[in-house]
């Protein structure tokens, strides 16, 4: 409850105050990483990859946040392993995740975590 607080009010003091849009933005980045946290931790990675889809809508445009795209690429992968997912649906999930795994590798190509889990999900099959 407390963090859809922080995104109502960061909200409207971005659309209130444009100058400040770089620290509201940051908030409503850090509310929605958050809210993702829980979803996750209540084993509900469709939430959190919906939560992390919102906070992305916020970081600059020019400097994607590492953390917060191998979180998502993590999310999608995580989803994988839902049993009631078609094909399809499980193709286009890899897919995103893997999309988001060379996203963190072109922010940081050190990145041991996004070339490790990139590996695991064989992506260029």
């Amino acid at each position: 409850v407390q963090f859809k607080v922080v995104i109502t009010l960061s909200d409207s003091a971005l659309k209130a105050d444009p100058a400040k849009a770089a620290q509201h933005s940051q908030a409503l980045i850090g509310a929605y990483r958050s809210l993702a946290l829980f979803e996750y931790k209540k084993e509900n990675p469709k939430g959190a990859v919906d939560h992390l889809l919102k906070a992305i809508n916020y970081e600059p445009k020019n400097k994607p946040d590492e953390g917060l795209h191998l979180f998502l690429a993590q999310m999608y992968a995580v989803s994988l392993g839902n049993k009631e997912l078609l094909a399809t649906e499980a193709q286009q999930i890899k897919k995103k995740s893997c999309e988001e795994y060379k996203l963190v590798l072109k922010i940081n190509p050190k990145n041991a975590t996004a070339k490790k889990e990139l590996g695991q999900l064989n992506c260029d099959k």
